[in-house]
Parts: C-alpha cells; structure tokens; sequence
C-alpha cells in the first residue's frame, strides 16, 4: 500500500507544483471577509458562534461551531441536537462533550454542517447557553444568548441572466506573445509520469495477491456531487441550456437507476414513463412530478425550447427535492477504484 502511495505521489507532483504556484494571498482574505465570527460574555461564561460562509448557492453547504468556555467549576449545557435549525437540513453533527482545556476553564463545543432547502433568506435563530455550578442546581441556571444571524442563500441563476442580448462584432484584437513556461511543467510532468507509470507497472507485477478494497457511496450523495459539478460547469451563464438540461436530466435518470435498480439511462423518456405506470416503487405524486420533470427536459433537449429563469430554477429545485425526498442510505454504489472520482461521468461533460 505505501508504495501504490508513492507512486500517486510520483504522478501528481508536477500537477501540485504547476497550481502551488497560482495560489494567491487573497483566498485567505476573501474567506475571512465571508465567514461569520460573533463572541458573547456573560460573567465567567464565553459563547463564540462561528460559520464559514455568510453567503453561499442552493448547491452548497455551511459549517457551523458553537463554543463555549467557562470556568471549571460550571456545568454546561448546549442546545439540543437540531435544536431551531429547521431550515436547514443538517448533514454532519459533532458533540464531543465538556472538557478541561486548562487548570481554571473547562470547554464545550457543537459542530454542525447545514444545507439549505431552496433559495432566499435565512436565520440561525437564538442560541441559548446553560450554565451553573453543582451548589447552584441546574433548575435555575445562569443563560448566555447569541444573536439571531442571517445566512443568504443565491439561485441558481445569475441575476445579469434577465436580459439576455447579442453584443456588436468589435475588431480582431492580436493575441499576447506566447508564454512558454508551460513547456517546463510539461516536459517535468513527462518525465515524472513516465516514472510514475515504470514504478506502478513494477509494482502489479511484483503483487500476487490481495483484493482492493471497495469503496461505496449512497446514492443521493452521488447525485448531489453530480449536480454541485453541473452547476459549476456554468451552462447556464453562457446560455448554453441544452447542455445544461442533458446533464441534469442525466443525473437524476442514473440517480433513478442507482436507488431503484431501475435501467432509467438506458430507456427514451416514452418508455421510461410506460414501466413507470405499472411500478410500485413510487408513489403516484411522484411518479406525475417526475414525468413533468422529463418531459419539459426533452423539449429544451430535442424541440429547441428556450426555457426562462423560472423554468430553469424550477428544474434544479425539483431534481433536488425528488432526491432528498427518496434518498436512502442503504442504497450504496460500489466504486472498485479509489483513486476514480466520487461524481460518474455525465453526458454532458
């Protein structure tokens, strides 16, 4: 196993020092600009609530931490798990209880990762803190509250989107000369690879045994990487609908084939939709939004139908709603290569 590392190490190097290099100073600032950081004291009692982002798109997450350090003869008490966090669709959850960080203060602290639903405006809601010493009881406890924080959540769309219209054609304008560093990280990333692949062929020829171990991933989540991969594609900002309806259309098909074992992928929409009538893997709600959902696909694909942002909108949010409404965990697929990623090839790549 150390050496199938080496070797990954071996071929990725020259990638990994070509991007080291494009890194810039202002990612460190634009995430701390973006993050939310709010402290509150109250006596011996500190309550830090800490979220990454202050804006994100419906397609991404936001992690969030409470806290809290107080003195070590104090007993703590956090929110219950989910505890006002209905509007999120919580993902992650860590609670690893209270504990001595020093001689004077004992620490608590909550970790949550959330999702949004849909687009718009939400609040994390008061956090209410407990806390009291063992003479003092917990039946009336001393109380630190955090602030109600507001999380704003992006469509889908690009607002520029509205009104879409041709620029004039202006004058051909000379390219810059030629940059040829590229030629070095080329020519590097040859020969690395090169003896990347000389150690790996050594290395399948010297193992005689030994199975590799399967990786398996839920459904859902495979189909929410899909659409994460499909909205950074940007179809949508340059126009390019059909791509875009192929790809999502494709995701939620495979997804259909994934959690029912239903060859989806493989059918057109009209057979598709014939096995559907006669299955009871769905029930009859739906089964009507997802025919809706492909027939207006196939338009946009085959009729040359240009949607409108709400169509589009519409599209993406009943892909995810259909996904989160059927997911299940046990529904798992197998990926027999580690080092393959994590979201299948879409049909439009």
């Amino acid at each position: 196993m150390k050496n199938k590392t080496l070797v990954i190490c071996i071929i990725l190097l020259p990638f990994l020092i070509f991007f080291s290099c494009k890194k810039n100073e202002t990612d460190e600032n634009e995430t701390e600009e973006s993050a939310i950081n709010k402290e509150y004291v109250s006596g011996p009692c500190k309550l830090v609530i800490s979220i990454d982002k202050k804006e994100i798109s419906i397609a991404e997450s936001i992690s969030m931490k409470i806290d809290v350090t107080v003195d070590k003869e104090y007993n703590i008490r956090l929110p219950q798990f989910g505890e006002n966090l209905e509007e999120f669709k919580i993902t992650d959850f860590y609670d690893p209880g209270q504990k001595l960080i020093n001689d004077n203060q004992a620490e608590a602290t909550q970790e949550y990762v959330l999702e949004p639903f849909l687009s718009g405006e939400y609040t994390i809601p008061v956090m209410k803190v407990e806390f009291w010493t063992d003479s003092e009881g917990p039946e009336d406890p001393h109380i630190i509250e955090s602030e109600p924080i507001t999380i704003t959540v992006t469509s889908l769309l690009n607002e520029d989107l509205e009104e879409l219209s041709l620029k004039d054609i202006t004058n051909p304008v000379l390219p810059p000369p030629p940059d040829l560093t590229w030629i070095f990280f080329l020519i590097t990333g040859i020969v690395l690879t090169g003896a990347g692949i000389t150690v790996l062929i050594i290395w399948l020829v010297k193992k005689r045994q030994g199975d590799t171990p399967v990786i398996t991933i839920p459904a859902h989540e495979l189909a929410y990487r899909q659409l994460e991969v499909l909205v950074a594609k940007k179809h949508i900002d340059r126009a390019e609908y059909k791509l875009f309806y192929i790809g999502i259309s494709t995701i939620l098909r495979h997804y259909i084939e994934n959690r029912f074992r239903l060859h989806a992928p493989e059918q057109t929409t009209e057979e598709f939709l014939n096995d559907l009538k006669n299955s009871a893997f769905l029930q009859e709600e739906l089964k009507n939004i997802l025919k809706e959902f492909l027939i207006h696909c196939d338009l946009v694909k085959f009729a040359e139908h240009v949607p409108s942002n709400t169509e589009i909108q519409k599209t993406f949010d009943t892909c995810k709603d259909f996904i989160m409404t059927t997911e299940d965990m046990n529904s798992r697929i197998q990926e027999t290569d580690p080092l393959q990623a994590n979201v299948a090839e879409m049909e439009a790549g």
